[in-house]
């Protein structure tokens, strides 16, 4: 009995010593899935988050370790109370340069004009080289309640260490709208999209996100050292993830970020840690295990343990129907779809051309969609383009509205170099 007892304290002893080092010494701790510092970086978060929810935001210890996190912002407590006392409480963000600049005016003008949306739109870049003085003010001139804003303008950039897909949660943290859409430059609504502040998920949780369709299609192995590092980070993970994809080995992507709707009145703390997440050595160490920004935004809010939710639903394909030859339907087409809560098409990524960044080439003319209930890789054939069917598997028509939009926007798109052209004088 005294050998079994002698044991157990070596071994706590050995769980404490291995604690205190990690405390006191984060860089010398080293874990083949967990990179030094991350575990510091989760614990203050869980400080900050704990502080945010008693309302103590301008204490000295929220201001301490936020300044300390996020250099690039001047004071978060000034941000925040910016944000809160804000009189804009909605509307739709956009981040493109001159690199998509025809697909990003294409995008907000059927936002505005062919969905007619009112809710008010901010498109975000970084700095003149990304997108030009002339496109700002085409995108002004041309398309009512647009405003266009340089994040160099909001943040420090010598501190930001931000490129390309990574802009998205910056963005989300600098504009003054209090429940942002942030809606990626290919992504094609259906819907007003205001309709998502409806949601029963959002509503619950005060942050809506979409899955993405079930993958396996990884063949270099970063998935399964993906999942083990996220466990590691956080093993105490809410019961958002207890049926997910992406920890129990069935798809090397868990989310969809091309449309992320977040209150920050609420859930604040959670988009600081995905700002985190995307700049500098972090979002160097994490590009080896996820794809771009989109599996961080749910790190983060399980890091600071800030609620959020996924809307049902694991993607679908917006395309032409056929029948496999045991009498169910497939639906083959690019674009990856997404309903609401009641199971209408409400959003498809990739954009309106067969091949999402080829212009002048072939637009896609679907008829059905269908969607993965399952959440499974198994449902999509891996035929090109993406098809997607199942048992019992039923394809939706698209409605004589939805095809309205789909046409007009097309033929838009057709012309949208010749109609800037025209109004460029």
């Amino acid at each position: 009995c005294l050998c079994v007892l002698l044991i157990a304290i070596f071994f706590v002893f050995g769980l404490f010593q291995k604690d205190m080092l990690e405390m006191s010494f984060p860089i010398l701790y080293h874990s083949e899935y967990v990179k030094p510092g991350f575990r510091d970086t989760r614990n203050e978060l869980l400080v900050l988050q704990e502080l945010f929810l008693k309302e103590k935001i301008d204490s000295n210890s929220f201001g301490t370790i936020s300044e300390n996190l996020f250099p690039w912002i001047a004071s978060v407590p000034k941000l925040y109370n910016d944000i809160k006392n804000s009189t804009v409480q909605r509307g739709i963000i956009y981040s493109f340069g001159d690199n998509m600049f025809y697909m990003g005016f294409s995008t907000v003008y059927a936002m505005r004009f062919i969905i007619k949306t009112e809710l008010p739109i901010e498109v975000w870049f970084m700095g003149d080289k990304d997108l030009s003085q002339k496109n700002r003010e085409m995108l002004v001139k041309l398309i009512p309640n647009v405003s266009v804003k340089n994040l160099y303008d909001y943040f420090d950039q010598d501190q930001l260490e931000v490129s390309g897909w990574n802009i998205k949660p910056f963005a989300l943290l600098a504009s003054q709208i209090q429940e942002p859409i942030f809606v990626d430059a290919d992504a094609v609504f259906l819907q007003d999209p205001i309709r998502l502040y409806e949601q029963p998920e959002y509503i619950s949780s005060g942050a809506l996100f979409f899955y993405d369709r079930s993958s396996t299609w990884n063949h270099e192995g970063q998935w399964t050292k993906a999942d083990k590092w996220f466990k590691r980070l956080v093993p105490n993970f809410s019961f958002r993830l207890n049926n997910s994809r992406f920890l129990f080995g069935v798809s090397e992507h868990e989310q969809e970020s091309g449309v992320i709707l977040i209150n920050k009145v609420t859930n604040f703390i959670g988009l600081l840690g995905a700002g985190l997440l995307n700049r500098g050595e972090a979002q160097k160490f994490l590009k080896k295990y996820f794809y771009g920004d989109k599996e961080t935004y749910w790190v983060a809010f399980e890091m600071a343990n800030v609620s959020y939710s996924f809307m049902s639903g694991f993607g679908g394909s917006v395309g032409n129907s056929y029948k496999t030859f045991e009498g169910v339907d497939k639906v083959c087409g690019r674009q990856l779809a997404h309903t609401d809560h009641d199971g209408n098409i409400l959003w498809f990524n990739e954009g309106i051309t067969v091949d999402e960044y080829s212009r002048g080439g072939k637009y896609i003319d679907p008829n059905y969609y269908l969607m993965d209930l399952v959440g499974r890789p198994s449902v999509w054939t891996g035929e090109y383009p993406d098809c997607i069917t199942y048992e019992n598997a039923v394809a939706k028509p698209l409605s004589d509205e939805e095809k309205r939009i789909i046409r007009e926007h097309v033929e838009f798109d057709t012309n949208v170099e010749i109609y800037l052209k025209s109004h460029a004088k």
